[in-house]
């Protein structure tokens, strides 16, 4: 497995490659979403890039970012001082909110596809469980084109991971973010993350959420279902 690149060759990712319109979408989602002194928190946060970028647009919230890579969250601390930020070193699975508080807006950008097949459903239970009851989540991931097959899902990992490279190159990434990109497409070939299809993750959704809304944020083809798309989601009944 090919590790993830140091936090500060991360967050160029964000200034280079198609991922950015994620990161500006959820933004702008946030900033219209959650309420007036509102909580939120970003469930595997990565270097803190996405919470700074919020705290710089509503100066009202109080903002929590969790991960479990020390790099990260020491990165995030550093560079993102804020009474109104806490970073947290944890697994999104054991921890826990301090009793009866929900957050109003539940991030996860480019996390899930971290987590193995069988525990993607689990993190989507864990989601809903610490939203309040008029909470919004917000969860936006890479996805291949659909699968039947291993061979398919390595086809379609290829297809996604080829589509980024070029895009990063023609975006005029440094070396260092091109080469993190192609060792994301080697971890995605075999099978060191779990990258799954938009028709895979619809129905899991639908088990626990309502889907207010999901759109492409990066969709290289147009005739086809790869690229990085976003779901707005609220609770069942809301």
């Amino acid at each position: 497995m090919r590790q993830l690149p140091d936090p500060a060759i991360y967050e160029e990712e964000f200034r280079t490659t198609p991922w950015g319109a994620m990161i500006d979408a959820v933004v702008r989602e946030v900033k219209t979403r959650t309420p007036c002194s509102g909580s939120l928190v970003d469930l595997m946060c990565g270097p803190g890039y996405l919470i700074n970028k919020l705290a710089q647009e509503r100066y009202d919230l109080n903002l929590f970012g969790i991960d479990s890579d020390t790099r990260f969250i020491d990165f995030a601390r550093r560079n993102y001082r804020s009474c109104r930020i806490g970073f947290i070193e944890g697994d999104v699975f054991d921890w826990a909110p301090a009793l009866g508080k929900d957050f109003d807006v539940i991030t996860c950008t480019a996390g899930v596809h971290h987590l193995p097949y069988d525990k993607q459903e689990p993190f989507l239970a864990k989601v809903v469980d610490i939203l309040t009851p008029d909470g919004v989540a917000l969860i936006g991931d890479p996805y291949i084109s659909d699968y039947n097959n291993e061979l398919e899902r390595r086809f379609g990992a290829s297809e996604l991971g080829d589509a980024f490279t070029t895009a990063a190159i023609r975006g005029g990434a440094c070396d260092d973010v091109v080469k993190a990109a192609i060792d994301v497409m080697y971890n995605d070939i075999f099978g060191h993350e779990y990258k799954t299809s938009v028709r895979k993750m619809r129905p899991l959704l639908k088990k626990y959420f309502r889907i207010e809304d999901e759109r492409f944020t990066w969709r290289p083809d147009p005739s086809k279902e790869y690229g990085d798309c976003l779901f707005i989601l609220k609770k069942k009944g809301r």
